[in-house]
């Protein structure tokens, strides 16, 4: 009986002021909408570093660094280990991540996975500038932990059939060029992990099985992940518990 009363209440006072109000929504929502997702994405981009530094990471452990794709995962509950540390950032593009390495300085992880570059593509960016910065990526982590073992992981493919809206700078074309380049980026103390090929359908796009909405990951998905890494002795010590 309440609930009702309220909303007659609502109701009446919208009714009164019916050109004002509805003014109002024409003039600001547009502009609204579009600052607000601004806004939201940049305070979680900074929300997410503070945390981060506010955090001392324990010798010997296992980071991965990304975007969404990475942020979206429970790395430690995946895999039952306390050590795996998750430093992925939704939104996030390879300067945004070659700003945010000094942490690893200090810190010596036992082990380093990257998985960078797909919103690069997103933003239309050449796939050769985002492998040049990307060895920039790779030539500060060697730098502030050369102890470490370094692991390049492919760019995923999309699915462009589960995309709720046109996205035309995605392609499994760049995305495959992409990873060619990062291939060659492999030597003795870097490897490189081709997981492209392990979430691929028949006709090289993200199996629907492993993804909602055509880019990012679903629980079978990270599954998917995990047995990889399993089949590469990756994690050997965790996975024999």
């Amino acid at each position: 009986m309440n609930r009702v009363y309220l909303i007659k209440i609502f109701q009446i006072k919208i009714n009164l002021k019916n050109n004002f109000f509805l003014g109002a929504i024409l003039l600001l929502t547009p502009t609204y909408s579009e600052d607000f997702w601004t806004r939201a994405m940049r305070l979680h981009y900074e929300h997410r570093v503070s945390f981060f530094n506010s955090i001392k990471i324990k010798e010997g452990s296992k980071i991965f660094i990304g975007d969404s794709i990475t942020e979206q995962c429970n790395w430690n509950e995946l895999f039952n280990d306390a050590l795996i540390v998750n430093r992925g950032i939704g939104g996030d593009i390879t300067s945004g991540v070659f700003k945010r390495l000094n942490f690893l300085k200090d810190c010596k992880p036992s082990s380093i996975f990257l998985m960078i570059g797909t919103n690069n593509l997103g933003q239309g960016n050449n796939p050769k500038e985002i492998y040049k910065e990307y060895r920039q990526i790779v030539e500060k982590i060697l730098e502030l932990a050369p102890e470490s073992d370094l692991y390049i992981q492919s760019i995923l493919p999309i699915n462009q059939k589960l995309f709720s809206m046109p996205r035309p700078n995605y392609t499994n074309d760049k995305i495959n060029f992409l990873n060619s380049l990062l291939k060659k980026i492999e030597h003795n103390k870097v490897k490189y992990l081709d997981l492209n090929k392990y979430f691929q359908d028949v006709d090289g796009n993200l199996d629907k099985n492993f993804s909602s909405d055509g880019l990012h990951l679903n629980g079978l998905g990270y599954q998917n992940w995990k047995k990889y890494l399993q089949n590469k002795n990756i994690f050997k010590s965790v996975l024999s518990r």
